[in-house]
């Protein structure tokens, strides 16, 4: 992954302007995480359901790549204490008609247990992520998932939206070193 003082290497996006593609260094990313159901297996654990995150990427230019099949696999919380939880870490995967694909490693995440609110509140988390052109430049960096309720009675997470910059690597050979 690039570090914010790496060295900067010049990468292409997909939209094309004047029949030449537009060069970028960053793409700003949101996924947008919907409302997902949370089924109690038994007393010490938890599965949440598949969940779509359609994937926004934004460009340099102002254009834009919907990656709409991006989802979070059913995934396991588990019991640590009675007021601590964790949900086993997963990939969030998907990609588009044209072979645009988008990949975050969600780490394991911490859930803790709210009385006052009667929820379990999954933590703020940062998922390494990579975004993959189909015509070749590649993008790394962090996607932050930001606190998430469920309602312990309805059984259901709520909708938020994760966020993240994520820095090109490719060489664009047209471009002075």
């Amino acid at each position: 992954m690039l570090s914010a003082n790496a060295p900067f290497k010049w990468a292409r996006s997909p939209s094309k302007t004047a029949g030449r593609l537009p060069v970028m260094k960053i793409a700003t990313v949101a996924l947008a995480c919907k409302a997902m159901k949370v089924t109690r297996l038994n007393h010490d654990t938890y599965q949440t359901a598949m969940e779509p995150t359609p994937a926004t990427i934004t460009f340099d230019d102002g254009s834009e790549l919907l990656i709409s099949e991006v989802s979070i696999p059913p995934t396991l919380v588990r019991r640590k204490t009675e007021i601590h939880w964790v949900v086993d870490k997963c990939v969030a995967s998907g990609s588009d008609a044209t072979g645009n694909s988008f990949t975050a490693n969600l780490p394991e995440e911490d859930v803790v247990f709210s009385l006052r609110e009667m929820s379990m509140i999954a933590k703020e988390m940062v998922a390494p992520s990579v975004l993959q052109l189909d015509d070749g430049p590649r993008a790394e960096g962090p996607v932050t998932f930001p606190d998430c309720k469920t309602n312990i009675w309805t059984g259901v997470a709520e909708a938020v939206t994760a966020t993240g910059e994520l820095l090109f690597q490719t060489s664009d050979p047209e471009q002075p070193s």
